[in-house]
């Protein structure tokens, strides 16, 4: 299990007083397995770091699901529409094995960013860090095969395909799972 003062402070390095007025403002919670977290219409109050487990994000279309990514230790679960526009989001994020998740209070949070700067920028860097993020599985999806996703999801995940359905890394690579029992077996 990962500490949540080490996440915080994976983002920007944080005095003690930034640290404990995060603190302050987070709490943990167990979330079981299959447990989804933000759904799409709703506006999601809350930022979600995983302190254990694995989660995935993903949209639904007519007739499937397609998951556009993954999640473990150390990351952030948040509907980037309700976190910057106080919107309703399009995602879904599902807790796909049982986790320890903190939960920060959006609007405490925000109202923290307008009175501290050293908070203000932690907040920047974690959304300039979650932006690089989009840009880098974007990138992967237009410019590499689905063999070289496969290998970078595994380098970042190794153990994934012992922790989620095969189904939910096809849809995530965008081939069927006969492909992916091909790329797993060369």
């Amino acid at each position: 299990m990962m500490d949540i003062q080490a996440i915080f402070n994976s983002i920007t390095p944080l005095s003690s007083a930034g640290l404990d007025t995060l603190l302050s403002i987070s709490e943990e919670i167990n979330v079981p397995k299959n447990t989804l977290i933000i759904v799409p219409g709703k506006i999601e109050r809350n930022l979600f770091f995983i302190k254990s487990g694995l989660a995935r994000i993903y949209y639904e279309t007519a007739s499937k699901e397609i998951t556009v990514s993954f999640s473990e230790k150390g990351s952030i679960l948040y509907s980037l529409n309700s976190y910057t526009s106080g919107k309703a989001g399009k995602e879904y994020i599902q807790v796909i094995e049982d986790s320890v998740l903190v939960k920060i209070d959006q609007v405490k949070l925000q109202k923290y960013y307008q009175e501290n700067l050293e908070l203000a920028n932690w907040g920047r860097k974690l959304t300039e860090l979650e932006f690089i993020k989009s840009e880098e599985r974007l990138v992967a999806q237009f410019f590499k095969t689905a063999k070289e996703r496969y290998e970078d999801l595994l380098r970042d995940i190794p153990d994934l395909p012992n922790r989620t359905k095969l189904a939910y890394i096809a849809s995530y690579l965008g081939i069927n799972q006969v492909t992916l029992s091909r790329i797993r077996s060369i």
